[in-house]
């Protein structure tokens, strides 16, 4: 089997998940047009589009081939971290939680640079925040 038309139909199958999933997001009364399931409904569409292209238009390339680089233990160890955090997401602030993914993600990716390692995850993860707490209105996890 090809590899882009295997993988493209696990993504398609995982776009349509996630897009049942979007579609049982609450919104709150009064929100219009945009709320919170826009934009993760539109990420699934938009990904489901991809799929589709990959399947009908796959490459010569190998299944074996092509899954070579995903099952390294670098890949699979951020595999798991995104699990974890996609578990832990409606338990946890969104502040606290995007800090340390970002920060045990980028340490993962081999980032040593202590002021790097301070500054990036805390300005990143606050700015998403705000982004989406105020610029969007829509409501994240929070302790606080």
């Amino acid at each position: 089997m090809r590899s882009d038309r295997a993988i493209g139909g696990a993504i398609l199958l995982l776009s349509l998940v996630m897009l049942y999933v979007a579609a049982g997001i609450d919104v709150l009364p009064g929100s219009g047009a945009v709320n919170a399931r826009t934009l993760p409904m539109a990420l699934c569409v938009i990904i489901g589009a991809g799929s589709l292209l990959l399947m009908i238009r796959p490459s010569a390339t190998g299944l074996e081939i092509t899954l070579q680089p995903i099952l390294n233990r670098h890949a699979l160890a951020f595999i798991a971290l995104l699990v974890v955090y996609a578990l832990s997401f409606r338990h946890v602030d969104f502040r606290l939680g995007a800090w340390a993914f970002m920060l045990a993600s980028m340490a993962l990716l081999g980032e040593r640079r202590p002021l790097v390692l301070a500054i990036l995850p805390v300005a990143v993860s606050l700015t998403v925040f705000v982004t989406f707490r105020y610029g969007f209105t829509v409501l994240v996890p929070t302790w606080i």
